[in-house]
Formats: C-alpha cells, sequence, structure tokens
C-alpha cells in the first residue's frame, strides 16, 4: 500500500483533536492492572480499540483474546478509545502501546493531512492488517448484474450524503463516468438501502463497510444477491485520483451465494505500535496473533489468513520486529 500524496479535501485540524483526545486519555488506564496471575506472569502491553458496542471494538477483543489464550509471554490489555484518530494520537503520545486505526486515518498521519493537516506523525508503525473497509455494490440476483458500471442509469441507493459511503459512492460514479441523476439516487442509509433492495424499488445499493458487513451478510441469507465487480480498468482510474486506497478482494464465499472473487476497492484497519517498541516484543506480539487468531472463528479476521494482505508494508511503515517474523515465516522476501 503505497503512502504517497493524494487529493484530499483537508479535515479539521488536529488541534480540533484535544477535547477528543482528553477524553480517550481518561479512559485510557496508565499500566496494566496487577490483580490476575496472568498479567503478573506476562509483559503486559495496552491496546486502544475504540468504544463499547462498536465493530472495531469487538475485533480488538478478538485480536487481544488470540494473544492471550495462547501461550505467548505478552498479555494484551483493551483500553477504550474515541475513534482512530484519537487511538493513533494517544499511541504517538505513548499513552497505549498498540491501537487498531483504519486506513485512511494511518494515510492522514503519515502525510501530514486530514485530520492531521500540518501536524505529520513519524512515530508509529504497523505490525499487522487485520480486515479491510471496502467499497461494495449488491444488486438482486435475478437482475443478472455482474459489474458495477451496469448499475448506471437504473434506481440506485447508498449511506447519506456526507458519510463515508455517499462520498466513495459519488468518487465511483465519477470515475467510471456513471450519469446518476439525482432522483435516481436514494441516499437512505444503508440499513434502510438493503429494504428497498428487497422490495424492488432500487436496483443496486452500495455500502463502504468492514468486509464481510454483518447488514450485508443477514441480506444474503434473506434473498439472493449478486456482489458486483469494478474491472481492472476502473481501478486504475479510482485509484489515479485518490492513491489512498489500494485495490482489494472479496474472496468467493464472502456473503451467501458468492462464487467468485469480487474486485473492489478500500483500505485495510491495521494494528499499529509506537515506533520505539522493542522488535522482540512486536515480533511476539504478531507471532502470537498469526498463530491463534484462526480460532477465533471471526469473519473479518479471515482476511488475516491472506498473508499479503496480513504483512502488506505502507512506504516502510512495517516495524522490523514484525517484518523479521513475516521474513521467518516466508510470507515476505
Amino acid at each position: 500500500m503505497g503512502y504517497r500524496k493524494r487529493n484530499r479535501t483537508p479535515g479539521r485540524p488536529l488541534r480540533l483533536l484535544a477535547a477528543a483526545a482528553l477524553l480517550g486519555s481518561a479512559l485510557a488506564l496508565w499500566g496494566c492492572a496487577p490483580d490476575e496471575e496472568a498479567k503478573r506472569e506476562r509483559q503486559c502491553v495496552t491496546l486502544a480499540g475504540g468504544l463499547h458496542g462498536e465493530l472495531i471494538h469487538r475485533e480488538a477483543i478478538a485480536l487481544a483474546d488470540s494473544v492471550n489464550t495462547s501461550e505467548s509471554t505478552v498479555y494484551v490489555e483493551l483500553k477504550e478509545s474515541k475513534g482512530s484518530p484519537v487511538s493513533l494520537e494517544n499511541l504517538c503520545q505513548g499513552k497505549y502501546d498498540l491501537a487498531l486505526v483504519s486506513g485512511d486515518v494511518v494515510y492522514d498521519a503519515w502525510n501530514g493531512e486530514g485530520t492531521f493537516e500540518g501536524e505529520k506523525k513519524e512515530n508509529f508503525r504497523i505490525l499487522m492488517a487485520c480486515y479491510p473497509a471496502a467499497s461494495q455494490w449488491l444488486a438482486r440476483k435475478d437482475s443478472g448484474l455482474a459489474f458495477v458500471h451496469e448499475l448506471d442509469g437504473r434506481n440506485l441507493s447508498a449511506g447519506t450524503a456526507f458519510s463515508e459511503t455517499g462520498m466513495v459512492s459519488a468518487a465511483a460514479f465519477d470515475a467510471l463516468d456513471m450519469d446518476v441523476k439525482e432522483e435516481n439516487f436514494w441516499q437512505r442509509g444503508i440499513e434502510n438501502s438493503t429494504g428497498i433492495l428487497r422490495d424492488g424499488t432500487v436496483d443496486g445499493i452500495h455500502g463502504f463497510l468492514e468486509a464481510p458487513a454483518d447488514v450485508f451478510i443477514r441480506l444474503s441469507e434473506e434473498m439472493e444477491v449478486s456482489v458486483l465487480s469494478y474491472t481492472e480498468e476502473e481501478l486504475d482510474r479510482i485509484l489515479e485520483i485518490n492513491p489512498g486506497y489500494q485495490r482489494l478482494t472479496l474472496p468467493a464465499g464472502t456473503y451467501r451465494g458468492q462464487e467468485e472473487p469480487v474486485r473492489t476497492f478500500g483500505f485495510p484497519v491495521f494494528l499499529c505500535a509506537g515506533a520505539e517498541m522493542e522488535d522482540g516484543l512486536a515480533y511476539e506480539i504478531v507471532r502470537a496473533m498469526d498463530e491463534n487468531i484462526g480460532k477465533a472463528g471471526d469473519p473479518r479476521l479471515a482476511a488475516m489468513e491472506d498473508k499479503s494482505f496480513l504483512c502488506q508494508d505502507g512506504s516502510g511503515l512495517l516495524h522490523e520486529g514484525a517484518r523479521r517474523y513475516y521474513q521467518e515465516k516466508g510470507y515476505i522476501d
């Protein structure tokens, strides 16, 4: 994943994160509680993983458990944190040892853009990619559609106008030169969109979501759907305009009835560590998660079974301890 400069509408300056960062700091309990034997006997590290009830928090629990239920010398203590920007900011300040951070925030922090405009962060590294957030277009199976561009001129629905899904939808329409008129584009939100696809009001729906997304898992179990692909040429155009994204593949079987891999784009959610983390500690965390995450049975973390996805490097951001583990396993050169 190349973290080179892209055209991106600047977000709010970092100074506006101050209040949120203070909340994130208050949520972080310093050090590790010594009242449990496992924590006393192992080296304890803290992981910032979103707020209770959020999907990113559920995935953080699974990652922590993959270490804590193994024979590792490390214990991962989960901490709540208010969103990826706050988690990364606090990681860089040394308030956490680890953080789950979405790929767009990693990009912005490394390049000093968006939320981090003028405040480039260099004191963090990537340990692994955990699961993807991806552009996902679904249509009724009986429509016979296979590609996103075949939705041109049809009734569509997606997330609300200023949501991530809404903005990605607009970017896709522009790159594919699709003539989508306002009266044909229902921005009802993703949950409502599944209902109007089901009743035939619209022909296709879009979500920029984790993959697989719970809302689309439920839909595919209730009715026959097709997951639509972008062509390689279309992805070339999308990534030329938005180079912070990358090509992604949704493997066959991501959703019920999906028999073929689907080409799309998006970004990973990364497990990050401070740049100063000792190589041996980073190595052990990555080893324990890689060897045990399959036991979690989590459909999103199954993406880690694809080692080219797991250990991708973004412009030298891969931690050297993680790199050594991946090289020893033969995942990378």
